[in-house]
């Protein structure tokens, strides 16, 4: 069974999406740790949400898709990964398509800190 995520990357170039925004209308609870885990294989390094978090509000502490992302089994403790994620990005204006990201973190060495993502809209020269 594919995921939402794995069809609407089917055809990319593996590694291609270094950093991925998504966005979700009329929907909430969490995002499928499945498609989740097929971000973190494909190459993406930085997954950026409008929502407030990747995982269900009541989840009992599991954190399903947080520790797909970050590769972690439930139970035990995450590593040094350099994977990021984003949650509460305000992408209401913002249009499909691809982007630079300057992820902005300050230098804290805790396990979560604020960050400023700033996109760049790219085009394609012809």
């Amino acid at each position: 069974r594919k995921s939402t995520l794995e069809a609407a990357f089917a055809g990319d170039e593996a590694g291609f999406h270094e950093a991925v925004l998504l966005r979700r209308t009329g929907e909430s609870g969490g995002f499928d740790p499945e498609g989740v885990a097929y971000l973190r294989t494909s190459g993406v390094v930085h997954l950026l949400v409008a929502e407030a978090s990747i995982d269900p509000e009541s989840d009992g502490g599991r954190l399903s898709a947080h520790r797909a992302f970050w590769g972690v089994a439930e139970g035990a403790s995450s590593g040094a990964d350099p994977r990021t994620i984003t949650e509460l990005v305000e992408a209401a204006g913002v249009p499909d398509g691809c982007y630079l990201l300057d992820l902005q973190v300050p230098p804290l060495a805790t396990d979560a800190v604020p960050s400023r993502p700033i996109l760049y809209p790219v085009t394609r020269a012809d």
